[in-house]
């Protein structure tokens, strides 16, 4: 009987999914609350999960990033409220 030769095993890990999540709703008194969370799945050659690291984003971001993405929240909260909710 032979034995079958084993591939060596090497993981290299490559990243698989970046998922970005942005917040934007209000408190009861109708005050703007933001957030922006990131969750990034790292995986082997075989695709097999190694980690999955997952946070706040802003601590990441310079001010004129923060600027930015406060800016973008706010254009598609007004889209969505012109667009979704109903005409007077």
């Amino acid at each position: 009987m032979t034995f079958q030769r084993q591939d060596r095993i090497v993981q290299e890990p490559q990243i698989e999914e970046l998922v970005i999540t942005l917040r934007r709703s209000t408190d009861q008194h109708d005050q703007p609350d933001y957030a922006a969370t990131y969750a990034i799945a790292v995986t082997d050659q075989n695709s097999f999960p190694m980690a999955q690291f997952e946070g706040n984003l802003i601590p990441h971001l310079t001010q004129p990033q923060i600027d930015q993405l406060l800016a973008f929240m706010e254009t598609i909260w007004t889209k969505a409220e012109g667009e979704v909710l109903p005409e007077d």
